[in-house]
Parts: structure tokens; sequence; C-alpha cells
């Protein structure tokens, strides 16, 4: 039976088969470290559990069909589809049917002409495919590409080689990079520990650039991975399961709630390197999400390190306001607040059955609140003028934005004054 042979900076960890059976090497168990907690170097490993750490190892959407498509295999054949794009996946696993990993460089270079054009015809081309091969190897629904930069260059390696950011595109008429952007610093001015990011134009439309926080520049020649796993795989479910409704909010099945919920992660976050700082820290970012309308914060919107220590939080992502869009997205909160799943009806019980959901006292979260949605408002206020300028942002769509944020806070605050009384 065919193999899928698994490399941690050259090194042989062990391999898997088309059944999902994995089996560690014997010097990977002494020196070495599990994929995910799922998959424990001193236990058989469950094949559900190794099926569903490849699942949320693959990408979503338009992503997943256009490699399904570039390579010919089935998008419900996860385990050849691993093998088409596993020489760089999401965290520091290498997949190869190779038993010897190719460890010589090679690099090639994209000028930003080339990539210009690129951007240009992506609805003609898919820009995850260059020279015949997809260049799309992480989670999500949204176009993106990952690309290789370092010092005044940019391109695609092979080797010891990979890609340092992730490329995000807009969409029509939706202001989504602009969104995402001044969500993330917003973010980051509340306090939250974000990934790298910028704004780049390619002529007029401009480009999200995310600085990889699973990756490490050595030099030119090296790039060093670094293990993560998203929520997904830290409860060990499938990647269709990252919302709370695993099976949507129609009124019938609405009452199912088995995908990934702020109970499941605080839950997980017992098994953290320090407990208290993990639960803190998946408090924050809701609090953020709320303030800032991003409903969309799910179980693949959140990752943990995971290597020989045990799991902490890695930088946070993925933050934008959803809640522009209304006409063309469910709005529905990922995972629920309490009971509540709408943004627009929280009220004090539901935020404290959060509180009772998440181990924290009432009080606490009130003063988080008020510290992060304070820090929200006076950077708006003070900063974000200058952020517009500097990046060329659209104003009439900044003003939306910001008069959305503002409405949403002085409501919640509201809310939240009442909160433990």
């Amino acid at each position: 039976m065919e193999k899928l042979y698994i490399f941690y900076n050259s090194q042989q960890v062990g391999w898997m088969d088309e059944n999902f059976n994995l089996q560690y090497s014997q010097n990977w168990k002494k020196d070495g470290f599990a994929l995910s907690p799922f998959l424990p170097l001193d236990q058989a490993c469950h094949q559900e559990h190794v099926k569903n750490f490849i699942d949320n190892l693959l990408p979503e959407g338009k992503g997943l069909d256009t490699v399904s498509i570039s390579t010919g295999i089935s998008k419900n054949n996860k385990y050849a589809l691993l093998g088409a794009i596993g020489k760089e996946t999401t965290g520091a696993f290498v997949f190869s049917y190779k038993e010897n990993l190719q460890t010589n460089s090679t690099f090639r270079e994209v000028t930003k002409a080339e990539l210009t054009q690129r951007i240009q015809d992506r609805s003609n081309i898919p820009i995850a495919i260059w020279d015949g091969k997809p260049r799309i190897s992480v989670a999500g629904v949204q176009e993106k590409l990952n690309i290789s930069c370092f010092q005044d260059k940019c391109g695609f390696g092979d080797g010891n080689i990979s890609s340092t950011h992730i490329l995000k595109f807009e969409k029509a008429q939706q202001n989504i990079v602009a969104n995402e952007y001044i969500s993330m610093f917003l973010a980051h001015k509340a306090g939250l520990d974000i990934a790298n990011f910028r704004i780049e134009y390619f002529e007029e439309e401009p480009v999200l650039i995310i600085e990889r926080f699973d990756r490490e520049t050595v030099d030119e020649h090296t790039i060093k991975k670094i293990h993560i796993i998203d929520g997904c795989q830290a409860l060990s479910i499938k990647s269709q399961y990252k919302y709370e409704r695993n099976l949507g909010d129609n009124r019938d099945v609405s009452h199912i709630r088995e995908g990934v919920s702020f109970k499941k992660l605080h839950r997980f976050t017992q098994f953290c390197k320090v407990p208290l700082l993990a639960n803190k820290g998946i408090t924050e970012w809701c609090i953020v999400n709320l303030c800032l309308g991003n409903s969309d914060a799910h179980g693949k919107n959140i990752s943990f390190f995971a290597d020989k220590e045990k799991p902490s939080l890695t930088p946070f992502y993925d933050i934008i306001n959803t809640q522009l869009y209304t006409q063309e997205y469910n709005t529905s909160l990922a995972m629920a607040i309490g009971d509540e799943f709408i943004i627009e009806n929280l009220n004090s019980l539901e935020i404290e059955n959060f509180c009772d959901d998440m181990s924290i006292k009432a009080n606490s979260f009130k003063k988080m609140f008020f510290a992060i949605s304070n820090k929200i408002e006076n950077a708006i206020k003070n900063e974000l003028p200058e952020i517009v300028k500097e990046n060329r942002l659209n104003s009439a769509f900044v003003a939306l934005y910001t008069q959305n944020i503002l409405q949403r806070i002085k409501k919640l605050k509201s809310v939240i004054a009442k909160v433990g009384v």
C-alpha cells in the first residue's frame, strides 16, 4: 500500500497510508512531538483523528476546487490531495510520497510586473496556480496566494524555501482589503497579539499581505517551519464543524451545536502551557470580535503553537467586520455568547452565561470589555485618520465602517454595564 511519509525539518517523523493509519518512527517517538493532541506518540492513533487532522490542512471552497481541478484529484480524496500539496501545509510538517525528502532548494522569482498581471487576470486564470502547480495550501475560503518574500525578492520556493507571506485579494465592491486592514489595526490597538500585516498596491488594486507566524526566515536559502494547529485540529473535529451550529441556523436544526464553541475552547486551554493566559487571550479575542462586528470568528480562525512544549496561542488573524455585509453573508455569530448568536440581541444574562462557560468572573469580563472598547474608540479617533491617508483607503467606506463600529460599541456598553449588577 502506498504511503505518505511525514517530515519535520528533513527528519522523518513517520508515515500514514490511505486508510489513515499513522505510524511514528522510533527515533521520532524518542525526541519528537505529536502532530496534534489527538495523535499521541505513545498510543495508537485513531484513524478518525488522523482523517480530521488532514481535513483541516486542506483549503476550502474555491481554493479546494482549484487544487482539485489542477491536480485531477477528487475533492473527497483527502489523502491524495494532501499528497499533492503536502510539501507546504500550515504548520511544520511535510507530507511526501518519497521516502527521502528533497533537501536542495530552488527559488522561482516573481517580478512585481508579473504578479500585477496575474492579479489583474485572476478572474480568468486562478491566482493559486503557477507554472502548473497549486500554490495554495492554507485553509480558508477567501481567495489567497502563498508566496516567499525576503530582502527585495518574492517568488516560489522548494526544498528548504517555503512561503513566508499570504496575499489576500479584493472582492468586487466590498472593500474587503480595507476592512480587514482596519480591523487588524484596531485589534492590535486593543491589545491583541496580531499577525504582521500591510497593504501593498499593484497598480490600483490593494492587496493585504500577511506575514506567516508559522514561518521564520533563517536566510534566503532556508525558511524554518513552526508547527501550529487550528481550533478544529485542537479539538479533532472536521473543518465543516468550525461553526458551533454545524448544520446552520435554519430553525429545524439550529438547536444542534456540535461544532467549535467557546466552552470547548475553554476546556482545551486546560492543556495549554499557561491555562489562565490562554483563556484570557480567547476572552479578549471574543471581546474584540464583538466590538468590530466579526461574526465569522470560527474554529479555524484561532490557532495554537504545538511542539514539545504545551500548546499556546498564536497571534490572531482573519479579523474583519462582517456585519457590513448583511446582504451578502449570514452574519450570525460563529460561536454563541451564552446561547445567543445575534450580536444585536445580546443581553447581560447571555454575557454572564458566557462568563460561566469561560470560568471567569462577570466583573472581570466587564473590566476587560470597557478597557478594550475604549482603546478601539481612541484608536479610531486619534490614529485611524492617518492610517487611512497613508494607505489610500476609501474614505467613504472608512466612514461607514467606523460609524458601524462606534454604534455597536455604544450599544454593547449599555448591555455590559448591567453585567454582574
